[in-house]
């Protein structure tokens, strides 16, 4: 993943308690998920990482924001560029 050589601190932010507590223990996931928190773990393992927990009604006013934004013809970035 070439595009990861070019990030140097990153942080995620969740409003799903359950991901950030199966993230920071992961022998706590369900066996359903086990897979998808071990392949966020092992694309992180190299990264400068924080994860952090956002309060639901902070981040839908996030969502809002983005999703206005898309509306004026905002062009999102991607991981690609």
């Amino acid at each position: 993943m070439v595009w990861l050589e070019h990030i140097y601190n990153l942080m995620v932010e969740s409003e799903c308690s359950n991901l950030v507590s199966w993230l920071r223990q992961p022998s706590m996931t369900p066996f359903a998920f086990k897979e998808i928190v071990s392949n966020c773990l092992v694309v992180a393992r190299n990264l400068n990482w924080e994860l952090v927990l956002v309060d639901r009604d902070k981040n839908a006013f996030a969502d809002r924001l983005e999703k206005a934004g898309i509306d004026l013809g905002a062009v999102p970035i991607s991981a690609s560029e």
